[in-house]
């Protein structure tokens, strides 16, 4: 549909498994360009949709990786909640005493760090024969042998892998893979490998019953889809007192259940956020920009305004940074009724200010400096230590939190960045882009008529992430080659094979990287 009629946010992605015989064809209503090849060709074969820009979609995936092609799928399952509600004025610290199958703050804060650059937990097989386990959920397991391997999938009893769990596989060594079900498992789809550093990913549609997507015709040329797997598993985050997931049902308004907030951590991915560059010295926030970050330059002074609630419903607890990327000085103003606490200035270039909304017409704005030095004003100005006991306070109101503690605000604020599946975009128009640490998780978009080069550099000029992935598209007529730099090691074809395909870099190690998805 057109974008006035479902306002489908930029960047949205949506996963299409043809599940029967019957091929799929997309078409965009009036006024909706859609490019990339439209449509499947095969059972249980997988295309995206991503809307790159409103009313503009790329469909990536479709039928020329099914009829024998090279694009890339990013398989995206969001999911959507509010803030995880915590009965209790604590600070993390004080919470211990948490009931078994809960985690605690600080376990909660280091999830939401392992899983902010998409991190894969890794399973190195160098045998001929392996069953997984259900420690390899959500994992990558990378299998090295020159013979052939077989990889069994167990039964449910045996194993109980929830519904809708993926394990991507990929054969390291010369030896193909072919996956084999116990008694009683179906295996839907291309049951093997076929090429060194190829991937495959399997995916239990029903109980006992696996899809192995992106099988043995993708990895020879053919027609098998890939989807990107991070799925991960665990526990509600830590409440105050000795109650278990399901006594919680006192959840004030806005506010989110156990079992609600479990699913919105299960889907986040890469902590990706929108990102809203502005050049002028004047700008309403918009309610895309919640959760996202505006970089403002200019070198002139620059107004940020914020608009009252009924103007741009932005909801309550969002968090918006904005960064002074130039040397005019940012100064926020609020429309008539808004309050604005705290710092309302930047001082210099490289200043941020977080933007924190309380309610419906009152916001909090802290000014992080370039080595500058201040207070921070508390969010409903507390001070000193909170009273440990059992009160009635909902997330919002924990804001005095010790180091290597999780505020309430930030748990909502990352929830908010991952439940649309947003991931941070990176606009390339040259001949030559060389990788730096923000596109990790994110996507380069690279759009120029001639030859690109992409230059990976060695661990030691920027450290990204071991395990981060980064996706690279081909918007425009020029290949885009992956080239390494000395001293990095890149497995896999390195070019992307015409406009509009994709293919994912994966850092396995130190300096070693694998090409993964649609190549030459």
């Amino acid at each position: 549909p057109d974008n006035a009629t479902v306002a489908f946010p930029v960047d949205y992605r949506i996963d299409v498994i043809q599940w029967g015989a019957g091929e799929v064809t997309f078409t965009g209503a009036a006024g909706v360009t859609v490019l990339g090849d439209a449509d499947t060709n095969g059972q249980y074969h997988t295309v995206s949709v991503w809307q790159e820009a409103p009313n503009q979609w790329v469909i990536v995936g479709g039928g020329n990786l099914s009829g024998g092609g090279t694009g890339a799928v990013d398989s995206v399952f969001t999911r959507t909640g509010d803030v995880i509600a915590v009965d209790g004025d604590y600070t993390a610290s004080q919470i211990t005493n948490v009931p078994f199958g809960l985690l605690t703050d600080i376990e909660a804060q280091s999830a939401l760090e392992t899983i902010g650059s998409g991190y894969l937990g890794q399973n190195a097989q160098t045998g001929t024969t392996y069953t997984f386990a259900l420690a390899d959920a959500g994992s990558i397991i990378t299998m090295d042998n020159a013979a052939a391997i077989t990889a069994t999938i167990p039964d449910n009893a045996t194993v109980a892998f929830p519904v809708d769990y993926r394990i991507d596989i990929i054969q390291w060594g010369a030896g193909a893979i072919t996956f084999t079900g116990a008694a009683g498992v179906t295996v839907l789809g291309d049951a093997d490998t076929n090429g060194q550093y190829h991937t495959v990913s399997i995916w239990q549609q029903a109980v006992d019953q696996w899809v192995v997507i992106g099988g043995g015709n993708l990895s020879g040329g053919g027609t098998g889809a890939v989807d990107s797997v991070f799925t991960r598993t665990g526990d509600v985050i830590a409440v105050a007192g000795d109650y278990t997931a399901s006594e919680i049902t006192n959840v004030p308004a806005g506010g989110m259940t156990a079992i609600e907030s479990q699913a919105a951590m299960d889907i986040v991915a890469a902590g990706y956020t929108s990102k809203n560059e502005q050049l002028g010295t004047g700008y309403v926030l918009a309610a895309t920009d919640a959760g996202g970050v505006i970089y403002m330059d200019n070198a002139a002074a620059i107004t940020l305004t914020v608009p009252d609630n009924a103007a741009v419903p932005i909801p309550v607890n969002t968090q918006i940074d904005i960064i002074q990327d130039g040397a005019g000085a940012i100064t926020l103003a609020g429309n008539i009724g808004v309050i604005i606490n705290g710092t309302l200035t930047t001082a210099t270039q490289g200043d941020i200010i977080s933007l924190v909304k309380k309610d419906l017409n009152e916001w909090y704005s802290t000014v992080v400096g370039s080595g500058a030095a201040g207070a921070v004003t508390s969010v409903h100005a507390r001070t000193g230590a909170v009273v440990s006991a059992d009160d009635d306070y909902n997330a919002s109101q924990i804001e005095n939190i010790p180091a290597g503690g999780l505020l309430a605000v930030d748990v909502q604020t990352a929830i908010n960045k991952v439940a649309n599946g947003h991931i941070d975009q990176n606009f390339q128009v040259g001949t030559a882009y060389t990788l730096s640490l923000s596109d990790a998780g994110g996507v380069v978009d690279c759009d120029n008529g001639g030859a690109i080069t992409i230059t990976i550099p060695t661990n030691a000029a920027v450290a990204l992430p071991i395990n981060c992935r980064i996706d690279i598209l081909q918007m425009g007529a020029g290949v885009v080659t992956a080239n390494p730099t000395g001293g990095v090691t890149l497995h896999g074809d390195a070019k992307t094979n015409g406009q509009y395909h994709a293919v994912t870099l994966w850092k396995r190690s130190t300096d070693e990287w694998v090409v993964i998805g649609g190549v030459a």
